[in-house]
C-alpha cells in the first residue's frame, strides 16, 4: 500500500543512511550477519549466512536475533524520513535468507516534512522529536560491553522506562475467524495495553497472502 507521500521519497536515494542505521545493530560476537537491499519503496533485510557461527550458534538463533535488531534500525531510518515503516516477515522458500521486508507505507506525520533539520536548541529538539527520531540518534552511541554482569538490580525507574519502550511496539493477534497455528497473524502497530482475548476493530494498512497489518480503532 502506497500513497503520494510515499512515492515522493525514493529510498534508494537514502540507501547509505538506511544501511548504516541497520548495521548499528548488536550481534553475537559482532558477526554482523545481515545484508540490505534498498528498493524504491521498501528495504529487504537478508541473513548473511557466510557470517554464521556454527560452533557458538549452531541453530542460527543468535544470527536471526541480530538480523531482527538490524530490521529495527531500518525501521528507525524510515521513520526519520517521515515515513511509516511496516515490517513484513519473509515466508519465501525460494529466498530462504530473506528475513523481512520493511515497507514505507505512507507518511508518519503529514505535518512534518520528510526530512527535518535540528535546531541549535537541543531541548527544543527533544520536545519536538518523535520517539523514533530520538532512538535513531541513539544508534550512534550503541557499543558492545564485554565486561562481566554484576548482581546489582537495575534501578526501578530504568525498569519502568524499558517496559514502556517494549509496550509501545504494539500487539499481535488473529482475525476473528482465523484458526491458531494455521492462518496468518494480524499485527497492530502501536496498540498497547491489550489483554489476551480482547476484540479489536482495526483499520488495515497493509496485507499480503498470509498476514495483515493495521491500526487499532476500537477495543472491546
Amino acid at each position: 500500500m502506497t500513497d503520494d507521500a510515499t512515492r515522493s521519497v525514493d529510498l534508494r536515494q537514502h540507501a547509505e543512511e538506511i544501511a548504516q542505521a541497520g548495521a548499528r545493530a548488536p550481534s553475537h560476537h559482532n558477526a554482523q550477519p545481515w545484508a540490505f537491499r534498498v528498493l524504491p519503496g521498501a528495504v529487504e533485510v537478508h541473513a548473511d549466512r557466510s557470517r554464521r557461527l556454527p560452533v557458538a550458534d549452531p541453530e542460527d538463533r543468535q544470527l536471526f536475533v541480530g538480523v531482527g535488531a538490524a530490521v529495527y534500525g531500518v525501521r528507525l531510518a524510515l521513520a526519520v524520513l517521515g515515513l511509516r515503516p511496516v515490517v513484513r516477515l519473509a515466508r519465501d522458500d525460494a529466498r530462504p535468507d530473506l528475513a523481512a521486508t520493511v515497507m514505507a507505507s505512507g507518511q508518519a506525520d503529514p505535518a512534518r516534512p520528510a526530512e527535518w533539520a535540528h535546531s541549535a536548541d537541543p531541548a527544543a529538539d527533544s520536545a519536538a522529536d518523535s520517539a523514533e527520531a530520538r532512538r535513531h540518534r541513539e544508534l550512534g552511541h550503541r557499543q558492545t560491553v564485554r565486561g562481566p554482569f554484576t548482581d546489582e538490580p537495575l534501578p526501578s525507574s530504568l525498569q519502568a522506562e524499558l517496559a514502556s519502550e517494549v509496550d509501545e511496539e504494539g500487539a499481535i493477534g488473529r482475525t476473528k475467524w482465523d484458526a491458531p497455528e494455521i492462518d496468518g497473524a494480524a499485527f497492530l502497530n502501536g496498540a498497547t495495553g491489550l489483554q489476551a482475548g480482547d476484540i479489536v476493530r482495526a483499520r488495515v494498512v497493509h496485507a499480503d497472502e498470509y498476514d495483515v497489518w493495521g491500526e487499532a480503532v476500537e477495543v472491546s
